[in-house]
């Protein structure tokens, strides 16, 4: 299905980039692979490409939450709007992938406290998944999950090793 991809921060270039990268330059097979990808710069058209999907469920994905527009002087309480706003396209049968910085003082721990600047994410997610870098092997990363709403799972589900400098491969439990 259709994936509305909103990146305030890389720009079309870098996407690009990435899909080029990882067909290996093969236009055709990138083209085929990426029909349904809509990128924007700016999330201040979902309205519109909510609209033009014409009621079909999609995957929103938002990176990052912290680049969301927001009234500077009541930043929490906009950054908390947002959420409220992705809750409600959730139960509108869409999927939203929400990508949040960490605070600095959780780098290297996985837990709900580590999102930033908006405790909302912890009460509106289904599930919270961190990337943590293993300390001696820099291209390798666990992926654990720190909230399931639905299962009592939590902890590392699977090692991952970051690829092309961007993508990441499973490579075991």
């Amino acid at each position: 299905g259709p994936v509305l991809y909103y990146d305030m921060e890389n720009g079309p270039e870098v996407m690009l980039y990435r899909i080029g990268k990882r067909f290996k330059g093969d236009v055709k097979q990138a083209r085929l692979a990426s029909r349904n990808l809509y990128f924007r710069e700016s999330i201040r058209s979902l309205t519109d490409d909510l609209r033009a999907l014409k009621g079909r469920r999609c995957l929103v994905v938002v990176d990052s939450l912290q680049k969301l527009p927001t009234n500077a002087e009541h930043r929490r309480v906009s950054l908390e709007l947002w959420v409220h706003r992705f809750e409600r396209l959730k139960k509108q049968g869409h999927t939203v992938v929400l990508i949040s910085e960490k605070n600095r003082e959780e780098y290297g721990q996985a837990s709900q406290r580590g999102f930033k600047e908006t405790g909302e994410i912890e009460y509106s997610a289904d599930f919270g998944f961190h990337l943590i870098a293993e300390k001696h092997m820099p291209t390798m990363a666990q992926l654990i999950v720190v909230k399931n709403r639905h299962r009592p799972i939590l902890g590392s589900i699977c090692a991952l090793e970051r690829v092309n400098g961007f993508r990441f491969v499973e490579r075991g439990t």
